[in-house]
């Protein structure tokens, strides 16, 4: 059985602002849903609350920065 993980990447949806997808395992099954990059933040800080490990393959932000 996984633990509990996440991820953030960034996708190619067509759309004039950048567009990324933060994916969630829960221990038994996969969860993706496209986000913003506010939210990206935002629930990547609410995963790691949660107890949730970011994985290695995740987009690091820092200070405005993304990669």
């Amino acid at each position: 059985m996984k633990k509990n993980t996440f991820y953030v990447e960034k996708t190619n949806y067509q759309s004039p602002l950048p567009s990324f997808k933060l994916t969630w395992h829960n221990g038994e099954e996969q969860t993706s849903i496209p986000v913003s990059i506010h939210g990206a933040i935002k629930l990547g800080e609410t995963f790691k609350s949660f107890g949730y490990a970011e994985q290695s393959k995740s987009i690091k932000f820092v200070k405005g920065l993304s990669y």
